[in-house]
């Protein structure tokens, strides 16, 4: 009869252990079927061994301790003490003890979130959906020791919210044994910081890699994501910490070798700093009525060198919002339009990134409420649709937009926004004030 527990059975060369003496097991030997063997050996004799498919002296031991158990006694005839070798005899008495143990009722696995108290699930906008299906991929070594099963993202069991620069504390409960946790991050295709997002970590081993509060280590790696960083949680529960840096969206997935599995989006986003608080702007430039003047024409002096095209005495009753903003706009609020772009580094902030809110985000202490600005800004960022689209999502009737920035963007909202052109002298140079 061929072996039948879903660990062990899985795997031909085991198979082959069963009913070939070439094929036992011997130490020096290397793979997943060594991996499934030492599972096994965890699961049954709390043999604590690092699941590394590689058979070595550990290893090695563990076997001569399982087959010399009393209650085993797995010996040739010949033999008064077990050898170190996997023969027919031991895979079969692995097989038999596993199949009764993936047999008996598990517990559920569960992901508990300690810090902080889990949240309704934020969903991104359509524009920013990822095209890529999260599949749970192991390393090659357990690549197919456990189920591979496809992840919907968009329906995680819970989620958690959190700022960048927070972490989060979970308590992987494992009855089932065996638990491999992974984070997969689903950086935005296009960014102007690095894509991580949310970083799995041990606390109780010494820590060296860490996004919280500046990203060290392998959080530093600008194309690295968690698709490659796992958990490996033999047994009992197991306390499980996560950072999170920049905006964006994660999901972590425990699965055990009884085949439960269960997730938790991280979502990451920017909280609302508020209005830029400065004096207002009083000097407008030449010929102007709406912009700031520049520092050749007396223009009032920015902690960030940004001299002109700035909205002077903004129009009032509604949010004052800067989309794509730095600091740089006494009054207005700075919002993104994008989580990719949600963030900057610069040297004015001594290279670390600082990241602002999206507009929609679906926290309404954050997000902007449609048709609720009466005036937005916009300098130096490329008109593209996704701010066309937030200015006229939020854009109340009569809500003055000013532009500032290439000449063909400027002509670009004349011609896509409508509403009135109240100035476009110098719509040449790129700067436009429309009444929405």
């Amino acid at each position: 009869m061929p072996l039948q527990s879903v660990l062990l059975s899985r795997d031909a060369k085991l198979q082959s252990c069963l009913v070939s003496d070439a094929a036992h097991v011997t130490p020096g030997a290397r793979g997943t079927h060594v991996a499934r063997i030492q599972m096994a050996l965890n699961q049954l004799s709390d043999a604590a061994l690092t699941v590394d498919g590689a058979y070595g002296l550990a290893t090695a031991s563990a076997v001569m301790a399982y087959k010399n158990d009393p209650s085993r006694r797995i010996l040739q005839p010949s033999q008064k003490t077990a050898d170190n070798i996997v023969g027919k005899g031991t895979i079969a008495s692995l097989d038999r003890e596993m199949l009764l143990k993936e047999r008996q009722p598990a517990g559920e696995l569960r992901i508990t979130v300690l810090r902080p108290r889990t949240g309704p699930v934020a969903q991104r906008p359509a524009t920013e959906r990822s095209a890529v299906t999260l599949a749970f991929k192991l390393p090659a070594i357990f690549a197919d020791t456990l189920p591979n099963v496809i992840i919907n993202p968009t329906l995680p069991s819970k989620s958690v919210s959190l700022r960048p620069r927070e972490f989060s504390q979970l308590l992987i409960q494992n009855p089932g044994g065996n638990t491999i946790v992974h984070c997969i991050n689903t950086p935005p295709a296009r960014g102007d910081v690095t894509p991580k997002i949310c970083w799995l970590w041990d606390p109780d081993l010494p820590q060296t890699d860490r996004l919280v509060p500046e990203p060290v280590g392998q959080g530093l790696e600008p194309n690295e994501t968690n698709g490659n960083r796992f958990f490996l949680v033999r047994k009992g529960d197991k306390p499980l910490n996560a950072d999170a840096f920049r905006p964006g969206d994660s999901t972590i997935i425990a699965t055990n070798a009884a085949g439960q599995q269960v997730s938790i989006q991280v979502v990451v986003r920017a909280a609302n700093p508020g209005p830029v608080a400065r004096p207002p702007l009083t000097k407008l430039e030449p010929g102007s009525k709406f912009f700031s003047a520049s520092r050749e024409n007396g223009g009032e002096p920015d902690p960030l060198s940004v001299f002109s095209g700035r909205p002077v005495n903004p129009n009032r009753g509604g949010r004052l919002i800067n989309l794509g903003g730095e600091q740089e706009t006494p009054e207005f609020e700075d919002y993104q339009v994008s989580l990719g772009f949600s963030g900057y580094a610069k040297p004015h902030t001594n290279m670390k990134a600082v990241f602002r809110p999206v507009f929609d985000d679906p926290d309404p202490a954050v997000g902007i409420p449609p048709k609720s600005a009466s005036h937005i800004c916009i300098r130096g960022n490329p008109l593209t649709g996704e701010f066309i689209n937030a200015i006229k999502t939020i854009g109340q009737p009569g809500c003055l937009f000013t532009f500032s920035g290439a000449p063909g963007d400027a002509q670009k909202a004349v011609k896509t926004l409508g509403g009135t052109v109240l100035e476009d002298k110098n719509i040449q140079s790129g700067d436009v004030v429309i009444r929405l």
